[in-house]
């Protein structure tokens, strides 16, 4: 082979693993429902019967809502959770507040949720405090550098919230104080 067609077939050969790769992050990835189920034990032995069943929503970035919002929101009720926590990156613009409205009407009303800042909404300048209250008409808490105390099925839950380690301003210390 000589060197022009090695160049050829290796620029065509990059070329498409590059459209691959674009296609997935672009067709595929975002929608893309992924579920798996941990089980994590106290070292309580007397918690070791309290469960709690807890539903980590992360990486919306919420375009539209859609069949796919509504497959999450099925998949959420069929865990039947006593906690959701939404870790950020919700949406990617400050015209799509409404969208997380609109999620957020989806999801059990009754289920207590949580909610932490991502990279997306510092680095993108999307204005916090709006996305705050349309949380918290929802039932929704943001966490930010903070913890609160949830009773589930009569056992103490701790859950923390950190602001964004990658342009935020997390503080862990300050999230545990107390």
């Amino acid at each position: 082979m000589n060197r022009r067609r090695f160049l050829a077939t290796t620029g065509a050969a990059v070329g498409t693993g590059v459209a691959v790769l674009a296609a997935d992050a672009l067709l595929v990835e975002p929608r893309r429902l992924t579920v798996t189920r941990h089980i994590i034990r106290s070292p309580d032995a007397a918690s070791r019967a309290a469960t709690a069943r807890v539903v980590l929503l992360t990486d919306l970035h919420l375009q539209s809502i859609g069949r796919f919002h509504e497959e999450i929101a099925r998949e959420v009720e069929r865990a039947d959770p006593q906690v959701i926590v939404i870790s950020g990156d919700s949406i990617d613009r400050d015209d799509a507040l409404p969208l997380l409205g609109d999620f957020l009407s989806l999801l059990p009303p009754a289920t207590a949720k949580f909610a932490t800042w991502g990279n997306w909404e510092h680095y993108l300048d999307i204005k916090l405090p709006p996305i705050a209250d349309a949380y918290a008409r929802h039932g929704c808490r943001v966490l930010d550098n903070e913890s609160v105390v949830a009773y589930v099925n009569g056992t103490r839950l701790l859950i923390t919230g950190t602001d964004s380690s990658q342009d935020g301003w997390p503080d862990i210390a300050k999230a545990l104080h107390g």
